[in-house]
């Protein structure tokens, strides 16, 4: 029942502790070929570039593995690899 940014504000505090002071809204699109475990092919993502203060704290219950990674030369599922690629990341 939340809007797109108050989750977005919601979740980010959730899993990495930080909170965010600004959010752009940079991409809100369907996504298909991203099957997930409900077996669902097409997902509705929004990508914010967002400014955020604090601490990285994860909460493990929420994020595996949160970490600063070099993207070059690693191997994304299909819908990451999309996203990086639009963004000019790989």
């Amino acid at each position: 029942g939340e809007e797109p940014l108050q989750a977005l504000v919601r979740e980010v505090a959730e899993e990495t502790g930080l909170r965010v002071t600004h959010a752009e809204l940079l991409f809100d699109e369907e996504v298909m070929g991203n099957h997930c475990g409900y077996g669902i092919d097409t997902h509705h993502w929004r990508l914010y570039r967002v400014v955020v203060e604090g601490e990285l704290n994860p909460d493990p219950r929420e994020a595996r593995d949160m970490d600063w990674h070099n993207l070059s030369g690693k191997q994304f599922e299909e819908v990451w690899e999309y996203w990086f690629k639009k963004l000019s990341l790989l």
